[in-house]
């Protein structure tokens, strides 16, 4: 460096558009995940309503018969509970996949944000399970925000007429 070379400012970002590494693309694994993590989640909630739907029909329909065959309602709570069972342990793997896709692939997208904030309200009455679960997800959501949600477009000032 000579005494005529100005004073360079090493705060300065590079110049050299090569030596800034580009910001890393999003994991297709990680938004498949979230995808499928996504839609896994309401499996349980789909599940829970099933079995209410379907033990409900079967006692009815048991109930208009008058005295009901204890073997053939016993096969329908059979089928009904192994199913259902299937469909909790399924989502249950839900918040798991999206677990997986926020924190080992730092997926972030903006669907992905309303999902959580809508979810976790959602699941803020279920106490004491849901209550935690959903406190988390929405202070993790919020703090996150920035990450999840585009920046602002820059406002430019209002032009004077001339």
């Amino acid at each position: 460096m000579s005494p005529t070379d100005p004073p360079q400012n090493i705060y300065a970002p590079p110049q050299n558009p090569e030596a800034a590494p580009p910001p890393p693309k999003p994991s297709a694994l990680g938004k498949w995940l979230a995808i499928i993590g996504a839609c896994m989640y309401f499996l349980s909630p789909i599940a829970c309503i099933w079995i209410a739907i379907s033990l409900t029909n079967a006692f009815a329909g048991q109930g208009a018969q008058g005295i009901g065959d204890p073997a053939q309602l016993s096969k329908i709570i059979d089928d009904v509970l192994v199913a259902s069972v299937v469909c909790l342990v399924l989502g249950l793997l839900g918040p798991v996949l999206l677990l997986v896709s926020l924190v080992g692939f730092r997926y972030r997208a903006v669907w992905l944000f309303w999902f959580l904030i809508i979810t976790s309200i959602l699941s803020l009455p279920a106490f004491p399970v849901g209550t935690i679960m959903g406190i988390v997800i929405l202070i993790y959501s919020i703090t996150h925000r920035n990450e999840f949600l585009p920046p602002p477009a820059p406002v430019s000032p209002p032009q004077s007429p001339t």
